[in-house]
C-alpha cells in the first residue's frame, strides 16, 4: 500500500507542477522532482522527495549560501528568530556540510491530498527562501547585523 500511495503522490507533485507551468526534472526511482523558479532576486531551487516509507511529501529549498565559521552563531540565532516568525516550514542549518535550507513536510498518510495543496506548498516554499535568503546571506557576509535581520523580519 505504501508504493501505491507514494506513487499516487509523486504522480500528485508532478500534476500541481504542470498545472502551474514550471518545468523540472524527475527521477521517477527515487521519486525525486526538482527545479528552480525565478524569485524577487535569486534563483530559488526546490527539491521535492516522496518519502514512501514514511508516506510524507517533503520540499527542500537551498539557500545558495556558504556559512562562514565566523558568522555560525549570528546565523543560528537569525534561524531560530527566523523559524519563530514563520508559519510553515522552517529553516535548518546544518554545520557538518555549511549548508543552510528551507524544508517543509506533508503527510499523505489516511488523506487525500488533492493538487491544491501540494500548490500551496510549493508557494510557501517559494515565498518563504524568496522572503529570507538575501537576509540569510546579508548577514553572512557581514552586510546585515542580527538587529537589522531582527527588525526586518517583523515587518
Amino acid at each position: 500500500m505504501e508504493k501505491e500511495n507514494a506513487i499516487e503522490a509523486y504522480n500528485l507533485v508532478c500534476e500541481a507542477l504542470d498545472e502551474i507551468g514550471y518545468t523540472y526534472d524527475k527521477d521517477e526511482d527515487g521519486y525525486t522532482i526538482s527545479l528552480g523558479i525565478r524569485g524577487d532576486d535569486l534563483v530559488i531551487g526546490l527539491i521535492i522527495m516522496i518519502d514512501e516509507k514514511r508516506e510524507l511529501i517533503k520540499m527542500y529549498s537551498p539557500i545558495p549560501v556558504e556559512v562562514n565559521s565566523d558568522k555560525v552563531g549570528e546565523l543560528i540565532e537569525a534561524v531560530a528568530y527566523a523559524n519563530y516568525n514563520i508559519a510553515l516550514g522552517k529553516f535548518v542549518i546544518d554545520l557538518d556540510k555549511n549548508e543552510l535550507e528551507y524544508r517543509i513536510v506533508n503527510s499523505f498518510r489516511d488523506c487525500l491530498l488533492g493538487r491544491r495543496a501540494v500548490i500551496d506548498m510549493i508557494s510557501v516554499a517559494c515565498d518563504t527562501t524568496d522572503d529570507y535568503n538575501d537576509r540569510f546571506k546579508a548577514i553572512n557576509d557581514g552586510e546585515m547585523t542580527l538587529e537589522e535581520f531582527k527588525t526586518k523580519a517583523d515587518e
